[in-house]
């Protein structure tokens, strides 16, 4: 995808940002992908949005922490 005015990738970079808000863990991969080529010509008009999917990411994985942390500790005093 070297053409960054092809319309294969411009439907691509949406699916990507798509996926960064939809997956709850996996969608790190795409949010990190699309913040570092949030340069593009093609991606500027998205730039919040993708600011956005990342902090979105951010939150999700913390909140999994404080979650498996929360329950093993719940866990570890029932046991």
């Amino acid at each position: 995808m070297k053409n960054s005015n092809s319309p294969i990738y411009n439907i691509w970079m949406v699916v990507l940002l798509i996926a960064a808000y939809v997956w709850p863990v996996f969608g790190l991969a795409p949010a990190i992908y699309l913040f570092i080529k949030r340069k593009d010509e093609n991606l500027v008009p998205l730039k919040n949005w993708i600011t956005l999917a990342l902090i979105w990411q951010i939150v999700l994985w913390l909140l999994l922490i404080l979650i498996f942390v929360f329950f093993s500790a719940v866990a570890v005093n029932r046991g």
